[in-house]
């Protein structure tokens, strides 16, 4: 149990330093501009989404194997956020 704990506050942590992050905050900030076109939106970031992973599962060059880290990372985020707000919207 101890074990659990401690991923989950890694977990935590790893979360809280995303959210801080400044690339992030962008992200988060251009959908706060946009909030009344989130609905139509969501599907185009969950396909981004899928898109990034499908790419990071195929790049070869090591050049680029960073880009589609952040990609992906950035995709998920969008995708995760929109639903948020769109679930707030509905509760």
């Amino acid at each position: 149990m101890n074990n659990a704990v401690a991923d989950f506050k890694n977990k935590q942590n790893k979360l809280y330093q995303l959210k801080n992050n400044s690339f992030v905050k962008k992200i988060i900030e251009a959908f706060e501009e946009n909030k009344d076109t989130n609905k139509p939106n969501l599907q185009k970031a969950k396909e981004d989404w899928e898109n990034a992973q499908i790419y990071f599962n195929n790049v070869t060059d090591p050049e680029l194997i960073d880009y589609a880290i952040y990609n992906m990372e950035a995709a998920k985020i969008k995708y995760f956020y929109l639903l948020k707000k769109m679930r707030a919207e509905y509760a």
